[in-house]
């Protein structure tokens, strides 16, 4: 079981069928994850015995603390795998 974990909203695409934006097509106010955000979402991963994190967004490459969740997705079993623009990075 892979846990989603959300570094922020923000991206520089605007694809027709994202959940980010409004009804008007518009992007949400923009949401950055910080870094006790992100501590609590990998415990939790952890916790619930997480095979694996998927870090995403928006588009997980805008978010400054990129390289922190990577590094600390390292304690579950398989890792981070980055979703950015529907294509998929270890």
């Amino acid at each position: 079981m892979n846990a989603w974990v959300t570094l922020t909203n923000r991206c520089n695409s605007r694809c027709l069928f994202c959940y980010e934006l409004d009804a008007n097509g518009e992007r949400a106010t923009p949401w950055e994850a910080g870094e006790d955000d992100l501590s609590a979402q990998i415990r939790d991963a952890v916790a619930r015995a997480a095979t694996g994190v998927v870090l995403t967004g928006g588009e997980p490459t805008l978010s400054p603390l990129l390289g922190r969740a990577m590094a600390a997705a390292r304690a579950v079993p398989s890792g981070a795998i980055s979703l950015s623009h529907a294509r998929s990075a270890r």
